[in-house]
């Protein structure tokens, strides 16, 4: 379920689908899958982790979800658990997502808080860790309290804001210099989700880029789930559907994107469309792609400049779990490429000279 990349930059996992719940690695070389090993079962152990975060230094950070009581763990890179912070009676209520800003404060979700009548649904807490890794409650613990819906994850940007998934919304903080809440924006991003609990928004994961993509969990259609992403003003735009339970979104260092389908019992690597990696020398205003979106067919037309580069130009088509669907060669400067029999949804291309890529962009069928 709760995934993050460790400091060796391979992908730690919560598997909670067969208990007992077990913490497992897996490698991961150039965005291929090589192999996986548990580093910690909790079989024996009284807490179950759910949302996981990790620091530069390879601690692994977790609360025990699904409790009205309970601690702050750490796993030290030598994986040895240990307790970090003793919770007080009622602090946490099944708390889920955490994440660290840059100053080192942990900002856990806590999705109810039954015991305190004016805090009847999601808050959040913060927590300061000190240089021997022990947290410490901030002056405001309670810092935001106010949510109309339970609260399950949360993310910090590159540039330090703060983003919460409610029930149906994605909430945006940001703060002042001195770390205070300057703004809130409960409805910085609707998403159109059913209104009854078999849809759900849950997980968020921010790229290299700080593009900001947020997950839709359905627990009665075993496609219903979806990814979304949202831009700078709170735009939304459907990225990936098809998906079950996706519950995290994470991405690795060369921005592709691992998303864990909790009822599918699978990792998704999902190719994300980006101008990252394209051959130097090669605008894109020497490549047109048209018409986007199609119902048929889509062109590629490109300039002789870019034709004549290579000898082995190919169009690639890939759907969003990342499944090449399509390779085609380029056999002039204006290739037809048919997709009738495509199913409709968002796509990805990418224009190849053997090993390099040289152009690639989302294609959007309907």
């Amino acid at each position: 379920m709760g995934m993050c990349f460790n400091a060796d930059s391979n992908l730690v996992i919560v598997n909670r689908i067969t208990p007992p719940t077990k913490l497992t690695v897996a490698v991961i070389d150039s965005g291929n899958y090589v192999k996986d090993s548990v580093l910690v079962d909790f079989a024996n152990l009284t807490y179950q982790p759910q949302y996981i975060k990790a620091d530069k230094a390879g601690n692994i950070f977790f609360l025990d979800a699904n409790r009205d009581d309970g601690n702050f763990y750490r796993i030290t890179p030598d994986l040895n658990i240990e307790t970090i912070y003793f919770a007080t009676t009622g602090e946490f209520n099944d708390p889920r997502g955490l994440s660290i800003n840059s100053n080192n404060e942990v900002f856990v979700v806590n999705n109810i808080m039954a015991n305190q009548d004016y805090l009847k649904y999601g808050y959040i807490s913060e927590y300061k860790l000190n240089d021997t890794h022990n947290a410490f409650l901030n002056s405001h613990p309670y810092f935001i309290s106010s949510f109309p819906n339970g609260v399950i994850d949360l993310e910090f940007s590159k540039s330090g804001d703060l983003y919460i998934t409610t029930h149906s919304t994605l909430a945006k903080v940001k703060f002042d210099s001195l770390g205070y809440v300057s703004s809130l924006d409960m409805n910085f991003a609707k998403f159109p989700v059913d209104s009854s609990i078999t849809n759900f928004i849950c997980g968020i994961g921010i790229d290299n880029d700080d593009n900001v993509y947020v997950s839709e969990v359905s627990t009665n259609e075993t496609t219903g789930g979806k990814i979304y992403e949202v831009d700078s003003l709170g735009n939304v735009e459907l990225f990936a559907s098809g998906l079950n339970a996706p519950r995290d979104i994470v991405f690795d260092s060369k921005n592709r994107m691992y998303v864990s389908d909790y009822g599918a019992s699978k990792i998704y690597q999902i190719q994300k469309a980006t101008t990252t990696g394209v051959k130097d020398g090669y605008a894109l205003k020497s490549l047109r792609v048209f018409p986007n979106p199609t119902s048929n067919s889509f062109s590629v037309e490109v300039n002789n400049e870019l034709n004549t580069t290579g000898k082995n130009l190919k169009i690639n088509l890939y759907d969003m779990t990342g499944k090449k669907i399509l390779n085609a060669p380029m056999q002039s400067s204006n290739t037809n490429i048919d997709i009738s029999n495509f199913k409709n949804g968002i796509y990805l291309y990418r224009i190849t000279d053997g090993e390099e890529i040289m152009a690639q962009g989302k294609m959007i069928k309907k």
